[in-house]
């Protein structure tokens, strides 16, 4: 009788499980609990990019305002008295604008890279995959040609400022506060840049050959959204403005107080940009042919460029010293690279100062003469049951070119972060800044979610570091400060027909990442320049250490509150790194604490 009932019960048992299992919830064995999965190999990829241009106009025409409160913190030495004066500034904003562009490009560019590169990837579960490449050497092609370019545009914005500051005057040595004292002040502006440029007449072919050594980084992340659309995001940096700081607003105003005169809207024709940073090893070969429409006489020239001149490409890349990721504690990969006494192209240019007090580096000269620096980036990628972070550290050393140093006094120093966003829902830019103004927040959301956000608030990681500044002996912690880059600088960088700038398009690679998964079908992509700017910099040794931060959590919605008990989509549960029921979710949050950027939607054909 009781092994009949135990039989009766375990039958019953088995009947509930299978009405459950065809009319009920379905509980699904959870996968196994996701591990960090890291590689690195030195390896070689085979970049191409063919881009044509029709000779179809594209138009950009915008007016809006805006109005904001920022905080900054800026800084003066009187070295003769060992004394510094911090001025907090906070600074009400408003401004009225109106943006129009029209261009017509008739052309094509073709590039042909190979490219030795350092290549970590590391996996985290289903849904995060992280892909980080540097440059060692590559070699380049490049034809160009361009048969019609016509562009009117303008610029027009009018500013209002009300400026309140409290300064506080510190002796070096004892760190004492010697005197405190405020000043309010306004200022308004008038902003007016319109260009209406005839069209071409010259034809123009330009052909690029050569190899080449810089340090190039570039850094992707692919993941999956809440609502389960797919997001890739590219980003990269690889070069160094140096600004003067005309408006005071400490960062590079790209575009918005520039005067781009004959030469178009882009990221280097603002007039606070006054010389570069470069490093780089280069040995080019160009050739160029211009044919007036008028005349139909063709001109050619041809030159040979090589920096330094007395070492190789390849010599200069051999001391290039990349360490491997390892995983230093349960849940952090650490690895990082080093270009050593790297080679600077630079220069420093100011209208306002004598020539006497500029500096150029000039192709064909000596490694002794290429201003010598060390440039070590460190990466550190942290993920836990909740989020992920990867600190990017960088560490610049002083300019070693005493001329190419004392040219750059008095100047602040801007890092440019080009980003590319591939999204299979709509993806935007919440809230997006269309001046070139201070911004220490970028939001990015697709499908009504947010799905990146570039950070740079958290006090933590906003300070960075000059060493031996103002004095041997004297280290500085500072604020750095974020920028917005200008709407049309943005879309001209979309649509630029200006081969002076080859690399840039190795953002590219990512859309042959994407391509090879099947189940992500590109509906949308979004193109943004972020900049980080050391306001104080004179050419001394930097060191900063921003942030890069992924959340899996579940987020509110206007369509989803928190806690709604119907939904209007099917609730998602926040992607547990521990735990999957079923479906897996997971809704990223990308945090940049430093700095910070949709080029053309043409085709890259990109094998790594």
């Amino acid at each position: 009788m009781v092994i009949t009932i135990k039989k009766k019960i375990k039958s019953m048992i088995l009947l509930s499980v299978f009405v459950l299992s065809c009319f009920g919830p379905v509980f699904v064995l959870s996968d196994p609990v996701p591990t960090i999965n890291f590689s690195w190999e030195e390896t070689t990829y085979h970049f191409t990019l063919d881009r044509v241009w029709d000779g179809d106009s594209t138009i950009i025409n915008f007016t809006g305002t805006y109005s904001d409160i920022k905080d900054t913190v800026h800084y003066y030495y009187n070295v003769t008295e060992n004394t510094m004066v911090t001025e907090t500034r906070t600074t009400h904003y408003e401004a009225n604008y109106s943006v129009y562009n029209n261009k017509t490009i008739k052309g094509f560019i073709n590039i042909d890279m190979n490219l030795d590169v350092y290549r970590v990837d590391i996996d985290y579960g289903k849904s995060v995959q992280l892909i980080w490449m540097a440059l060692k050497e590559g070699s380049l092609t490049m034809e160009h040609y361009e048969e019609q370019f016509e562009e009117d545009y303008s610029f027009v914005e009018e500013n209002y400022q009300e400026i309140e500051s409290e300064f506080t005057k510190i002796n070096l040595t004892s760190k004492e506060v010697i005197d405190i004292w405020s000043d309010n002040y306004n200022k308004t502006e008038a902003l007016n840049m319109t260009v209406d440029r005839e069209p071409f007449t010259t034809r123009a072919l330009t052909q690029y050959d050569g190899e080449f050594s810089m340090p190039i980084v570039l850094t992707m992340q692919l993941f999956t959204t809440q609502r389960q659309d797919k997001i890739g995001w590219a980003e990269m940096f690889y070069d160094f403005i140096i600004y003067k700081d005309t408006d005071g607003d400490g960062i590079y105003s790209a575009g918005e107080t520039g005067n781009p005169s004959g030469s178009g809207f882009s990221l280097m024709t603002s007039d606070e940009r006054v010389g570069r940073v470069s490093p780089q090893a280069v040995n080019w070969r160009t050739y160029s042919e211009h044919t007036p429409v008028l005349t139909n006489l063709t001109t050619n020239s041809s030159h040979h460029y090589i920096y330094p001149y007395d070492k190789t490409v390849s010599e200069i890349a051999s001391t290039i010293k990349f360490s491997p990721p390892v995983l230093t504690d349960s849940n952090t990969v650490s690895w990082d690279i080093d270009y050593p006494q790297f080679p600077v192209l630079g220069s420093v240019s100011d209208s306002d100062k004598a020539p006497s007090e500029k500096y150029f580096s000039f192709y064909n000269t000596t490694y002794d003469l290429s201003s010598p620096g060390d440039f070590n980036y460190k990466f550190d990628y942290n993920l836990n049951d909740t989020q992920a972070e990867l600190d990017f550290t960088l560490n610049m050393s002083k300019i070693s070119n005493n001329d190419f140093y004392n040219a750059t006094q008095g100047y602040g120093l801007s890092l440019p972060h080009y980003n590319y966003f591939l999204a299979s829902f709509d993806i935007n830019e919440a809230d997006p800044k269309e001046l070139t103004v201070l911004s220490d927040i970028f939001t990015f959301e697709s499908n009504g979610t947010t799905v990146a956000e570039i950070n740079l608030l958290n006090p933590a990681k906003k300070n960075y570091t000059l060493f031996d500044y103002p004095q041997t002996g004297v280290d500085t912690e500072m604020e750095s400060y974020g920028g917005s880059v200008h709407k049309l600088l943005v879309s001209n960088s979309e649509q630029k027909s200006n081969p002076g700038s080859p690399y840039l398009n190795l953002l590219y690679t990512i859309e042959e990442v994407v391509a090879a998964d099947s189940t992500f079908t590109v509906v949308d992509d979004l193109y943004k320049i972020e900049t980080q700017n050391y306001p104080v910099w004179n050419g001394e040794k930097l060191s900063h250490d921003p942030t890069f931060t992924i959340y899996y959590e579940n987020q509110a919605t206007e369509e989803n509150p928190p806690n709604d008990p119907n939904p209007s989509t099917p609730e998602i549960i926040g992607f547990d790194l521990f735990i999957v029921l079923g479906l897996i979710s997971a809704v990223l949050v990308i945090q940049g604490l430093n700095l910070k950027k949709r080029i053309s939607k043409k085709n890259n054909q990109t094998k790594i």
